[in-house]
């Protein structure tokens, strides 16, 4: 069984940038590692660009995989909202993860977004 999730940027003009992620996207898993192994931007900027993968942290992605684009942290949440296989979600915003796990379904707070939490908050290594 798969625990499915998306990685995602937030790029400067307000878009996200995104992928999917097959296996082990739980906090201690795939979150763990992106903590750990991807704490700059050039380093997000990479493995975005590998595009989907089963574990995204590998080196090879799924052939012809790419990046999925959203006009907006709006638009990349209301798709996912929708898709009930997707268990994590993660944003890369200013140098920082945040994680939110998506079973518990929508949460919104005082501006309307789902509520993201840092990343090093919910995995205290």
């Amino acid at each position: 069984m798969s625990t499915r999730g998306y990685v995602g940027r937030l790029n400067e003009d307000g878009s996200v940038d995104a992928i999917y992620n097959n296996f082990d996207s739980y906090f201690d898993g795939l979150g763990s590692d992106l903590l750990k192994h991807l704490n700059t931007k050039e380093k997000v900027d990479a493995l975005i660009a590998r595009g989907d993968g089963s574990y995204v942290l590998d080196e090879e992605g799924y052939e012809d995989a790419t990046p999925h684009h959203y006009a907006s942290k709006e638009e990349y949440l209301d798709k996912l909202d929708n898709d009930v296989f997707i268990e994590y979600i993660y944003l890369f915003v200013e140098g920082e993860w945040y994680g939110k796990n998506h079973l518990y379904g929508k949460q919104y707070n005082e501006e309307g977004y789902w509520d993201f939490t840092l990343l090093k908050e919910i995995i205290k290594n």
